[in-house]
């Protein structure tokens, strides 16, 4: 319970600062910068998310020390210093991204920082050392809420902010999560290319699976911005991020258990089947009263938080609160292909449902608005836990298969 408090107080802090900073925006800004905004982390969101491979959970749950924790750090440092080179490519694609062309670079600085933390974090799930964790993703939040507030109360630029955040959390990196994991594992000077090369090779499913699973979530801003406004991406982003906080509850819950279940997937599989499930009816059950909250409360709640330009909301409001519940047992999916290093069948189902999900956006959201966006997501997830399900159930079986052969023989 006390590991399930540190990281609940340091995921959902996270979550609020980010999510505070959509109302630092809505307030302090217009609703265009909230787009711009919104759209600069569909771009940089998804970037930062393939070059990190999802280390943080591979170094949690490496128990067999495949790779050193300087191993790990040498393949964050190098992918981290090229996804830089990948901005022109961006800019060639679309033009049009040349206006917020500034403002992407500095998220992008602040998403590296970010990157090295995570898998400092990594570390400390491992070691066990989750106060660590929750102190740092809590002192981290205080920083970028201070630098968001600033840029936008005084020079009114969400840029400013941005700049801000990445030099204070590039600060953080080197005084707090670089002393406490160890100078030797995260030395600059000892950074190992050919092992981060190997590293790459190993995990490089679940960077292009981050990626997508990023990149499926913003879909329906890439549309939007496309066929609508920034405005429209604006609105959408405000409810958006309601689903990406209550995200953070799985989130809290498979990095608190990760550790645990990996030991009962080896020793105690029907355990292991029951608090998924379990989890998952709590989810749906406390999804369901959620949403009568949003629907009937939903204005009044966007009115108080975002302004009275963000009401008429409450139905998309609705839905992306039911998006939260379907999220969490999906959450918890994931974590168990990473736990069965089924690394191929996670990028395979994510390419899937990315593709699943760029159809249904283009059917819905190039005729439709705020709402159609949000039961694209409704939609799309609903589809990938029909997937994930599938994939997770011919995994055990054919688990189960192998050792009742060997036990056989």
């Amino acid at each position: 319970m006390k590991k399930f408090v540190f990281m609940l107080v340091g995921n959902l802090g996270y979550g609020v600062a980010q999510w505070l900073v959509i109302i630092f925006i809505a307030r302090l800004g217009t609703v265009e910068q909230q787009g711009e905004f919104a759209l600069v982390l569909g771009i940089a969101a998804p970037l930062s998310m393939f070059i990190r491979m999802n280390l943080r959970t591979v170094l949690a749950t490496d128990h067999n020390n495949e790779f050193t924790v300087n191993e790990y750090f040498s393949n964050r440092v190098f992918f981290s210093v090229a996804i830089f080179a990948l901005i022109p490519i961006i800019f060639l694609a679309n033009p049009d991204y040349r206006n917020v062309a500034v403002l992407l670079l500095l998220v992008l600085a602040y998403k590296v920082f970010e990157g090295f933390s995570d898998l400092a974090n990594g570390f400390y799930q491992k070691i066990g050392r989750l106060n660590l964790l929750s102190a740092g993703m809590f002192i981290r939040s205080i920083m970028m809420l201070a630098a968001f507030f600033v840029g936008l109360s005084v020079f009114n630029s969400v840029a400013v902010g941005a700049l801000g955040t990445a030099l204070l959390w590039g600060v953080f990196f080197v005084y707090f999560d670089r002393n406490n994991v160890g100078k030797d594992n995260m030395a600059i000077d000892q950074l190992l290319f050919r092992k981060a090369i190997v590293v790459a090779k190993k995990c490089w499913p679940l960077g292009v699976t981050m990626s997508l699973v990023s990149g499926i979530s913003y879909m329906p801003i890439y549309f939007l911005g496309y066929y609508d406004s920034l405005e429209s991406v604006g609105y959408f982003a405000v409810i958006n991020y309601i689903f990406i906080l209550g995200s953070y509850i799985g989130t809290t819950i498979a990095q608190t258990l990760s550790g645990r279940m990996a030991v009962l997937y080896s020793n105690a599989l029907k355990k292991y089947l029951m608090i998924i499930l379990g989890v998952s009816l709590l989810s749906f059950i406390l999804g369901f009263f959620a949403w009568w909250l949003a629907v009937d409360w939903g204005d009044y709640f966007m009115q108080k938080l975002y302004g009275p330009q963000y009401s008429g909301l409450s139905s998309a409001l609705g839905v992306m609160v039911m998006c939260v519940s379907v999220s969490i047992p999906l959450t918890l999916l994931g974590m168990s292909l990473t736990i069965m290093r089924s690394f191929y069948k996670m990028m395979l189902m994510n390419i899937i449902v990315f593709l699943f999900c760029g159809c249904i956006s283009y059917i819905y959201i190039s005729s439709g608005s705020v709402y159609e966006a949000a039961l694209v997501v409704l939609y799309t997830l609903l589809f990938k836990l029909l997937i994930s399900l599938f994939i997770n159930a011919s995994v055990l079986i054919a688990s189960r298969r192998r050792k009742l052969s060997v036990s056989y023989e």
